[in-house]
């Protein structure tokens, strides 16, 4: 049983160290295709997200970020200088703010997704499509387990 656990210990470092090592060879990828587009990368998070829910209040993009809400706010005040975001009142709330996307930023979006997709494409090209399902099951798997044991 000793050496079973010292094996399964062993995989598991394994693991984490290459989803750490993926991770970040992604953040970096990430980074430099943002500098290409012309997208500040800090702002990407925020982008991203706008892009599936252009309108969301303020507050929601406080909580998917996990930053603080005045370190949001002035990411945003930065962001609308620039033109990739423009802020409302909620029309129904008036303690809301909504944030939506500029076309600027939306275009800068696409333009990113396009070329983080052909990227996926080839890294994806060295395995299966069952191997891909398979991995996806087992790091969802892992994450359920670390969100909620950890």
């Amino acid at each position: 049983m000793k050496k079973e656990t010292e094996t399964r210990d062993g995989a598991y470092l394994r693991l984490m160290e290459a989803i750490e090592n993926v991770s970040k060879l992604n953040s970096a990828c990430m980074r430099a295709e943002c500098i290409k587009v012309g997208m500040h990368p800090g702002y990407r998070q925020i982008i991203s997200y706008l892009f599936r829910e252009d309108g969301a209040p303020q507050l929601e993009i406080v909580r998917l970020t996990n930053f603080k809400p005045s370190t949001v706010s002035v990411t945003l005040q930065k962001m609308e200088q620039e033109g990739y975001v423009t802020r409302k009142t909620d029309l129904f709330d008036q303690r809301s703010v909504r944030v939506y996307l500029t076309d600027k930023a939306k275009e800068m979006e696409k333009a990113l997704v396009n070329r983080m997709k052909e990227k996926d494409e080839e890294a994806a090209k060295c395995f299966t499509a069952e191997e891909l399902v398979s991995c996806c099951e087992i790091l969802e798997r892992l994450y359920d387990s670390v969100r909620f044991n950890g």
